[in-house]
């Protein structure tokens, strides 16, 4: 028994060691747990980043094609395909570009006005309905 009673405090300080290194070992493990998080996180952002830079990069590479295909028509000889003083309208969220009493920019809050030029050289195409 007197074995025990000085056994005992070494016995007690070793079990809080113990569980001193078990709640260091949990904490690290949260801690790499969250590190994996947010590695998932910053893959994931990282692939929008790269699909919007593949999306700006297609688009700018479509408005390369169009102006070489104007230049390209232009220096060929033949008349340009728009009027590059013609006002026309569009609108930020559309494709195409109107004349200003188009019925198609009735239900439009913003209306912005472009040379037809400036409209077709930015992709915009011509409104189907009132064919500027």
């Amino acid at each position: 028994m007197k074995h025990w009673k000085r056994a005992l405090p070494a016995l007690i300080v070793l079990l809080l060691a113990l569980f001193g290194f078990l709640e260091l070992q949990y904490a690290q493990h949260r801690q790499w747990e969250r590190l994996e998080q947010i590695q998932e996180q910053l893959r994931a952002l990282q692939e929008q980043v790269d699909s919007i830079d593949r999306e700006d990069s297609k688009a700018l590479q479509k408005q390369i094609d169009e102006l070489q295909a104007q230049l390209d028509s232009m220096e060929s000889g033949s008349a340009p395909t728009v009027s590059s003083t013609q006002i026309v309208c569009i609108t930020p969220s559309g494709g195409s570009y109107h004349k200003k009493d188009c019925s198609s920019l009735a239900n439009s809050e913003t209306v912005w006005e472009r040379t037809e030029a400036e409209a077709a050289a930015q992709g915009y195409s011509p409104c189907s309905r009132c064919q500027p």
